[in-house]
C-alpha cells in the first residue's frame, strides 16, 4: 500500500511449512495476488528462494529422540512418501499462483559417514541414494518441463451427489506442445465421519489423454481414483484450459 512493489524486480518467499498441508497456502497465495493487483499494474514475478518439507523412511539411529533445538527433526512428516506427496502438491499450488522458481534447501546428505546423514536429507540418502521425494520431484520436472504456464484450475461443481468437492484439487498447465493436469484429493482435516471423503473421488480421463502416477508410471483405465498422491493427466492434442474442463470429477459408486 506504501508503494514498495514498484521498487521490486522479484517478490521473494521463504517458506518452511513444517507439518502443515500444502493446501493451507491456497488462500494465502490468492490474497497475495489480490494485493499485488491492487497496488501494481502487473504482478511481480514470485520466487521461492528457500523452502523444504522433511520426511525420511530410515531414521539415522534407533531409538530416535528429537532434540529440543533441532530444525528438520522437529518438522518431520510421517515418512518419505508423505514428504513426496506434500512436496509435489506444494510446488503445483505455488506454480498455479504466480510462482516462477522454487529453490529447495539442502535435500542431500551432508556427511559421508554411515548413519550420520541426519533427517534434513530428504532428497538423497547416504551415498546419494535417491529417495521417494527425489523420484516424485524428477517425475514432476519431466511432466511439466522447464516453463509450465498455468492455464486453469480443474473445473468442478461445488457439490456432486450432495458431497462437497472442497477437498479435491486440480491445476492445468500448458507445457509447450502438451497440456498437463495435476490432480489429487487429500483426506479432510479433520477427517470426515460421513459422506464422500478423499478416497471416494474418481477423475474421468478424457479421450486423447493419458494418466500417470506421482512417479510417472502409466495408469490403466479411464477413471482414476484420487487420493493423497497427485496424478498427472497428459494430452498432446487437448489445450490445457480445455483439459481442465474435460477431466470430469465423479464420486465412487
Amino acid at each position: 500500500a506504501s508503494g514498495a512493489l514498484q521498487y521490486m524486480d522479484v517478490f521473494n518467499l521463504h517458506i518452511y511449512p513444517g507439518k502443515r498441508k500444502p493446501e493451507c497456502y491456497v488462500p494465502q497465495m490468492e490474497l497475495l495476488l489480490k494485493q499485488m493487483d491492487e497496488h501494481v499494474a502487473e504482478p511481480k514475478p514470485i520466487w521461492i528462494t528457500e523452502y523444504s518439507y522433511y520426511g525420511v523412511d530410515q531414521l539415522p539411529w534407533e531409538p530416535y529422540v528429537r532434540g529440543p533445538g533441532g530444525w528438520a527433526q522437529n518438522r518431520l512428516l510421517r515418512d518419505a512418501k508423505e514428504c513426496a506427496d506434500y512436496s509435489v502438491r506444494f510446488a503445483v499450488i505455488m506454480m498455479a499462483h504466480g510462482v516462477e522458481k522454487i529453490c529447495y534447501h539442502c535435500g542431500c546428505a551432508m556427511s559421508n559417514e554411515v548413519n550420520a546423514f541426519g533427517v534434513a536429507a530428504w532428497m538423497t540418502a547416504y551415498g546419494g541414494e535417491p529417495t521417494k521425494t527425489y523420484a516424485a520431484q524428477a517425475a514432476m520436472s519431466n511432466m511439466l518441463g522447464a516453463k509450465p504456464k498455468f492455464a486453469a484450475p480443474l473445473e468442478k461443481p461445488e457439490r456432486v451427489k450432495g458431497a462437497s468437492t472442497d477437498d479435491v484439487y486440480g491445476y492445468s498447465f500448458q507445457c509447450g506442445r502438451r497440456a498437463v493436469l495435476v490432480a489429487w484429493a487429500p483426506a479432510p482435516d479433520p477427517p470426515a465421519f460421513a459422506g464422500v471423503n478423499s478416497s471416494d473421488w474418481l477423475l474421468q480421463i478424457p479421450n486423447r489423454a493419458d494418466a500417470f502416477d506421482i512417479v510417472g508410471v502409466p495408469l490403466d483405465g479411464k477413471a482414476i481414483r484420487l487420493g493423497e498422491s497427485p496424478v498427472y493427466v497428459v494430452s498432446a492434442s487437448i489445450p490445457a484450459e480445455e483439459l481442465a474442463k474435460r477431466s470430469a470429477l465423479a464420486p465412487v459408486d
